[in-house]
């Protein structure tokens, strides 16, 4: 049975349809949520000529530590969902700057977090330039061990401890996943399905979007078309500073404490570093398939109450989104949402050992070109070519980059 469109969120429609939250940050973030009126008023929130909603932060601004934060923007969806493809294009997202930690995910509204579950489709804080895939829910949950691309990180999918859960790294192969290397290739796309059998997060740069994506709905998105997913398990978009993630990886694994002391000491006194701090959506759509009722074929009705494991070696216990084979379907709904995560996600470990400067260089991750890099020069070619041979072969240019296929160091002014 094949996917519809339900659902299409853009442009003023979007705005329409999201709340906005303006309560305390719940993870401790040095953050004041605006409301709608402050944001528009401020210019945080506005569309532009691409009809492409523009979610920002105040990057004009100086604050003391003692305020309540760097005014921010959190919004939520109003509708809910139960089950379906979830499609978002982002044409740029906040860039890679110490203090920040923006995310786009989805959440149980039911009851006291984590119960249902949470799955982060983009997370990152800091420096990233890899996206981090999440999930937290309450005890009994396992990450997969097959099925996926990404790198796996934790495998136990709980809360505890200190609200970690289990993700996967974007892999290496997939490095235009966060921040600035997202941005650089014109932002992406990020779909995430979700079943009665699991949940699986693709994400797509710009160049490599898949056919039925780019002309949908004029075709239908088809999942099973694209390979594995990079996550599987088995929105809410904004953007935040410090709090449990960036505040307790500052210093970690970057030079964000070269900068300040502290990350509320960076992100209060620092506005002009968060000039690239904003989302650019272009959409999100939601795709549902018809209701067992609306189904010709009648559907045989649950004879007991076991809840179902979909994830054999994952998500065996029901709190993950709640899935309950005894509740009647689109009973219960959940919320896709754009906002900040409750929970924080494991700082970097070894599989993201990848340094983010080579020698002053800024490491962005791996590229493709459709025209060859018409505009590059190479300078050299030998087989030990490494990333620190390739930047000390291209000094005095702007750009360096190193051809998988030629182990050659390019070049550009």
């Amino acid at each position: 049975m094949s996917y519809s469109l339900s659902t299409h969120f853009a442009g003023q429609g979007l705005l329409d349809q999201f709340s906005f939250f303006t309560g305390e940050d719940p993870s401790n973030g040095f953050v004041s949520y605006q409301s709608r009126e402050a944001a528009l008023a401020s210019n945080l929130v506005s569309i532009d000529q691409f009809n492409r909603v523009k979610l920002g932060v105040d990057a004009i601004n100086i604050y003391s530590t003692s305020d309540k934060g760097r005014p921010s923007v959190r919004i939520t969806s109003d509708e809910q969902f139960n089950h379906g493809l979830f499609i978002a294009d982002f044409a740029h997202m906040p860039g890679s700057t110490c203090g920040t930690w923006p995310a786009f995910w989805a959440f149980n509204n039911e009851g006291q977090w984590p119960d249902g579950g949470e799955v982060d489709i983009i997370e990152g804080a800091n420096t990233a330039q890899r996206n981090l895939f999440s999930a937290h829910t309450t005890p009994g949950c396992k990450a997969p061990s097959t099925g996926f691309t990404g790198i796996p990180g934790l495998t136990d999918c709980s809360i505890d401890p200190n609200n970690v859960g289990c993700n996967f790294a974007a892999p290496k192969a997939n490095g235009a996943s966060h921040g600035d290397s997202f941005n650089v290739l014109g932002g992406g796309v990020y779909a995430m399905e979700w079943d009665s059998e699991d949940i699986k997060i693709w994400h797509f740069p710009r160049i490599a979007i898949p056919y039925d994506i780019r002309n949908a709905p004029i075709s239908t998105p088809d999942p099973t078309r694209w390979g594995p997913p990079q996550a599987r398990f088995g929105g809410e978009t904004e953007q935040n500073f410090c709090g449990d993630y960036a505040g307790n990886t500052w210093g970690v694994g970057n030079k964000c404490n070269k900068l300040a002391p502290t990350c509320e000491g960076f992100v209060a006194g620092s506005p002009r570093s968060f000039r690239n701090s904003f989302w650019a959506i272009n959409y999100i759509d939601v795709y549902e398939k018809p209701a067992p009722s609306d189904n010709p074929s009648p559907s045989p009705s649950p004879t007991n109450t076991t809840l179902p494991t979909p994830l054999t070696t994952a998500v065996t216990s029901p709190t993950l989104f709640g899935n309950d084979t005894a509740t009647p379907s689109r009973t219960r709904t959940r919320t896709i949402t754009i906002s900040v995560s409750t929970a924080q996600p494991s700082p970097t470990n070894d599989a993201l050992a990848d340094p983010a400067t080579i020698n002053g260089w800024t490491l962005l991750g791996c590229f493709g070109s459709l025209e060859g890099y018409k505009s590059f020069s190479q300078v050299a070619s030998y087989p030990t070519m490494d990333n620190e041979a390739c930047v000390s072969s291209c000094a005095g240019h702007k750009y360096a980059g190193v051809s998988n296929e030629l182990r050659a160091p390019l070049s550009s002014h």
